[in-house]
């Protein structure tokens, strides 16, 4: 039990304060990571494809609550930021599903990021950028980015940036290609119950909840034990 001191102006000495970790554990069970077994969305297909075969098959992942409530950050910003125009448009093409945060001037993709101002902006956040675009058929979009920790310089102040992309059709269209043909190596690992020798970025695994998998190596080239959820 924690007491706390009041002035006594505001006509209390004190207070009694219990810390309720339960509540709090409450609340992060409530965002608990949950497997999707639809892998045809547009941030699924531009990721590592072992994660998203790990997430059909039900592969348990480890994750904790330090990274719950680094998530929900990213949660409460969009919240915040979905200020204009359309927001949290779904659109499909070709069977692929995508989630458009804000549609503005521009399409815009909205991030919220611990890594600093230097860093700009991640591959795969223009992977999605431009699949977005493609399926909108326009050739510009926004990267709205809040740098949580601004540029790590004292004292911390978080930071806004904003960047607009123009892509060339062919641009667009190569990286459809990419997501077609990673939908392609995921499917086939899937219906071989196999997991593919393709990976992603390294910076992805870092931040996966099957990473001990991948270290471990029990899966990766061998058969699957587990029948997909998906065919069930």
């Amino acid at each position: 039990m924690v007491k706390v001191g009041i002035k006594e102006k505001e006509g209390v000495s004190s207070l009694e304060v219990v810390e309720n970790s339960e509540f709090a554990s409450e609340i992060l069970e409530h965002y608990k990571f949950q497997p999707r077994k639809f892998y045809k969305r547009i941030t699924r297909l531009i990721s590592c494809p072992r994660r998203t075969v790990h997430e059909v098959f039900g592969t348990p992942a480890l994750i904790d609550e330090s990274t719950i409530t680094r998530l929900l950050v990213g949660v409460a910003g969009h919240e915040v930021l979905e200020v204009l125009g359309v927001t949290e448009k779904e659109v499909t093409l070709e069977g692929y599903y995508g989630h458009i945060d804000m549609i503005a001037e521009k399409i815009v993709e909205i991030k919220i990021t611990w890594i600093g101002t230097k860093r700009k902006y991640m591959t795969h956040w223009i992977k999605q950028l431009m699949a977005y675009c493609h399926m909108e058929k326009t050739n510009e979009g926004i990267l709205l980015i809040l740098h949580i920790m601004g540029d790590y310089t004292r004292p911390i102040k978080p930071i806004l940036k904003a960047y607009t992309f123009k892509f060339t059709q062919q641009e667009l269209e190569d990286n459809w290609k990419l997501i077609q043909e990673n939908e392609r190596i995921i499917t086939e690992a899937i219906k071989e119950k196999k997991m593919p020798w393709q990976a992603g970025e390294e910076w992805e695994c870092k931040m996966c909840q099957y990473a001990h998998k991948c270290e471990l190596g029990d899966d990766f080239g061998s058969e699957m034990k587990v029948e997909p959820s998906i065919f069930r």
